[in-house]
């Protein structure tokens, strides 16, 4: 979490200062540890620039449409695009109370797009991240990037194969079995949105780039709030399972790395008798 990193900054800056007095025979004077405390924050500003963009792994166009920030981070140009809206409730022949129901329905909307673009190029961002470590996992393993993204190949589209019947889960065929069930989506040079996965064209119908673009988005109220939703709600379960197949991987490395160790013992045990 974002909040706690001045605390880890702060932590880390008093550990290599002490570090660096251990080296030296005198104390650090003040203008000495003013100077270190320059370099560490010089250097982490520099490493800050070198990071890549959020949505770097993206294709170029989803970078523009999804990740584009003139609009979405500004809440002057929201103001305005409400402002617009109103003006035109107003010009229509309607109650006060017609008026004010209208009023109240696109600050819902509007509220509501905001928060759901925040969370989904943020659950994105969180997939940059858990897929470098996924893929680094699959690297070690020597596993192809496929099992990334895998989505159940629809039926209208599906070829029979003759697929053994393994009633074992630990069968070393049923792997291969459960990748024969499933499309994998391979070549792929740019990172996908979950879903992707299911409609190729959800993502598509998403966009934060233009004016026009955002005026359509509040215009279709409860049917841009819900494709949002469901880009979104599939983004978290992605995350989700992914993360989960991280923590499985460093598990297995802890388990084998203590059955290791114990085997090393018993032998020594062994040996010693």
């Amino acid at each position: 979490s974002l909040t706690r990193l001045p605390h880890i900054l702060k932590q880390s800056l008093n550990e290599l200062t002490e570090y660096e007095q251990l080296q030296r025979p005198t104390h650090l004077s003040l203008t000495e540890r003013l100077l270190f405390e320059v370099e560490y924050l010089d250097d982490i500003l520099q490493t800050y620039k070198q990071l890549d963009q959020p949505g770097s792994m993206f294709s170029s166009n989803h970078q523009r449409d999804i990740f584009n920030t003139f609009y979405g981070d500004h809440p002057t140009m929201m103001g305005k695009f409400a402002y617009e809206i109103l003006k035109q409730v107003d010009e229509t022949r309607t109650t006060k109370k017609e008026q004010y129901e209208k009023y109240m329905k696109l600050q819902t909307t509007l509220l509501e797009l905001l928060t759901l673009r925040y969370r989904l190029i943020r659950s994105a961002c969180e997939s940059e991240i858990l897929t470098k470590i996924y893929k680094q996992q699959l690297d070690v393993m020597s596993i192809d990037h496929s099992h990334l993204f895998l989505r159940y190949v629809q039926m209208e589209f599906a070829q029979p194969r003759n697929l053994p019947n393994t009633d074992n889960d630990y069968d070393n065929e049923s792997s291969n079995v459960a990748d024969g069930r499933l499309d994998k989506i391979t070549g792929q040079q740019h990172l996908l949105f979950a879903a992707q996965e299911v409609d190729e064209g959800t993502i598509i119908r998403i966009n934060f780039r233009q004016k026009d673009q955002w005026l359509i988005l509040i215009n279709d109220g409860e049917d841009a709030i819900n494709n949002l939703k469901v880009a979104l709600r599939l983004q978290l379960m992605h995350n989700h399972l992914v993360y989960t197949a991280v923590l499985q991987h460093r598990l297995a490395i802890v388990c084998i790395t203590q059955q290791l160790q114990s085997i090393r013992v018993d032998s020594g045990l062994e040996q010693a008798k």
